[in-house]
């Protein structure tokens, strides 16, 4: 018995669209913000306002790195596992993970090194400046790597260094990719035999630090995790709403500074907590989700493609009419995260909500088929049931074959002839 409501899954929006913003976030202080420490330097905490250090608190813990992406993952395989409750056909499945996932980075991956080639040569070529920031100085090795033989290798998975047109954050869908082809594998897998692997592939991980079993333990962990609250998973007390944020957000913290302090497998393990606690909280609770973060949930993947490019054009265009290369206040990031966002909506619209409606389209069709299949019932009786009741199924079972093979004779002739 599935004890996950349809309804609840719903809320999961509000996860999802949380983790989308804070990537954005992460990446337009990345691109249109000084940093921490060349903030520092140019204003000494000294000379600080009473209002300064929330704010500059503010920049530094919502720049949570990797374990955004992370989360991603964790979402990623709970999706995989929900999304074939019902039934699973691996050639339907590959078909539609195809289309959700691959036009949609090349499109991306063609704009992107468009983007990277226009800001260069039209709008203002000083931002590839090396020594400046490491930004810059990975812009000029992007715009080194723009080739056909770059863009194919970006395609195909197996650039070293840049992607085609500076994408940093086209590396996770490699994993993805990954996750996808050895999905009907795990799917095969029991519930117990899942834990397994996903021991397996922790001990492989702290044995060798390979990055693909360290990833794809992350979409273990979500299908685990489905499987999970599907048996009835649950904290054993009822919490007040006030804790669970309480615990949200010191585990939130604990994975800022264990990242910051280099310990990537400890903060790692408290990602994988937080997971589990909103899980928790929003397939236990009803949670109004508004319909601005319903949409950016749904538009989060064309963003999460797109939004690189946007902000590089942003920055172009602002270095220069500014003239500088280096931003220090914060209203940059900001409205250039707002501009990426922007940026990235063409491509939802015309590209990832088409085939997203068209799968919808296939998926009705094969659920129409599968309905139209008629139900032969076999005659076979198990020889532990006693007469009495093998008796009257058995004359149940003739009389339901007699209606699939005969003719319709009771129904009006033109429904009959169908």
């Amino acid at each position: 018995m599935n004890l996950i409501q349809k309804d609840k899954v719903a809320q999961l929006h509000i996860f999802r669209a949380i983790a989308a913003v804070g990537v954005v976030l992460t990446h337009a202080r990345f691109v249109l913000w000084s940093g921490g420490e060349a903030y520092v330097a140019k204003f000494p905490v000294q000379k600080w306002g009473l209002f300064e250090y929330p704010l500059f608190f503010s920049d530094l813990i919502t720049s949570l790195g990797p374990q955004r992406v992370y989360l991603f993952f964790i979402l990623s395989g709970f999706f995989a596992q929900y999304s074939i409750r019902n039934r699973f056909s691996l050639p339907n499945y590959l078909r539609k993970r195809f289309l959700r996932l691959y036009p949609a980075y090349i499109a991306a991956t063609i704009l992107a090194g468009i983007a990277l080639y226009v800001s260069f040569l039209y709008i203002n070529s000083n931002i590839y400046t090396e020594g400046v920031r490491e930004y810059n100085s990975r812009l000029v090795a992007g715009y080194q790597e723009l080739s056909p033989g770059s863009f194919l290798h970006s395609l195909s998975f197996t650039k070293s260094g840049e992607y085609f047109g500076f994408g940093v954050q086209y590396w996770s869908l490699k994993q993805e990719f990954f996750f996808c082809l050895l999905f009907p594998l795990y799917n095969l897998l029991p519930f117990r035999n899942q834990l397994g692997l996903l021991g397996i592939c922790v001990a492989l991980v702290l044995a060798t630090g390979d990055a693909i079993f360290f990833h794809q333990s992350f979409f273990l962990v979500g299908m685990t995790l489905y499987k999970g609250f599907e048996r009835g998973l649950r904290i054993p007390t009822t919490l007040p709403t006030w804790l669970y944020g309480t615990a949200i957000m010191g585990l939130y913290m604990g994975i800022y500074l264990l990242s910051k302090l280099g310990h990537n497998y400890p903060a790692s393990l408290l990602t994988v907590a937080l997971a589990f606690l909103v899980l928790e909280f929003l397939l236990t609770r009803t949670v109004r989700v508004p319909r601005a973060v319903a949409w950016f949930s749904e538009v989060s993947y064309s963003v999460y493609l797109n939004h690189m490019w946007g902000l590089l054009l942003f920055y172009a265009v602002l270095s220069r009419i500014s003239g500088d290369l280096v931003f220090y206040s914060r209203w940059p990031y900001y409205t250039g995260a707002i501009v990426a966002i922007i940026c990235s909506l063409p491509s939802y619209y015309l590209i990832e909500k088409p085939i997203v409606a068209y799968m919808h389209r296939l998926g009705r069709r094969e659920t129409s088929r599968a309905s139209a299949v008629p139900l032969i019932v076999p005659m076979a009786m198990p020889r532990l049931w006693s007469p009495a009741v093998q008796l009257p199924l058995q004359r149940a079972q003739q009389l339901l074959m007699a209606n699939q093979l005969a003719p319709a004779k009771h129904l009006p002739q033109r429904l009959a002839g169908r």
